[in-house]
């Protein structure tokens, strides 16, 4: 029984040991992310320097701006995914008649022409085909667009 008792206070003392080490490596951790030095920063700041609480209140909208930023480039993609784009002339619309009325206009088919010229057959008809299969592609997704939102 006393080894129990021996084996019970030495568990018992790791344990507190152990919870002690873990408190202190939460310390170092969250000194280590900053944002503990910063909050002592900006309380001395606030004292004494205030060229230092105009640096963090400068660093909180970069964050707002990366969040920003972020917005705008999915809804860039989301547009891209909706806008019919003719890769090969670099022709972009948000309207179907347009897109059809480019692809069989002079221009697309004289600028098709010439960059066919300087390829192999077998890469100018993939060209052709993916433009083509791009449109189609665009088509079934924004119909598909107008379904969800009917």
């Amino acid at each position: 029984s006393e080894e129990r008792n021996e084996n019970g206070s030495d568990n018992s003392s790791s344990d507190n040991e152990e919870g002690t080490e873990g408190e202190s490596g939460e310390k170092e951790e969250s000194r280590g992310e900053g944002e503990d030095e910063e909050g002592r920063d900006s309380e001395k700041g606030a004292l004494g320097h205030p060229e230092e609480n105009s640096q963090i209140s400068q660093r909180l909208p970069a964050g707002r701006k990366s969040q920003e930023r972020q917005k705008k480039r999915h809804r860039d993609r989301m547009v891209e995914r909706i806008q019919f784009v003719c890769s090969l002339c670099k022709f972009r619309t948000f309207f179907e008649d347009e897109i059809r009325q480019h692809l069989e206009s002079k221009f697309h088919r004289e600028h098709f022409q010439f960059v066919g010229a300087r390829l192999p057959p077998h890469t100018a008809q993939f060209l052709q085909e993916y433009v083509a299969n791009k449109t189609r592609k665009t088509e079934e997704r924004r119909r598909g667009i107008r379904d969800i939102n009917a």
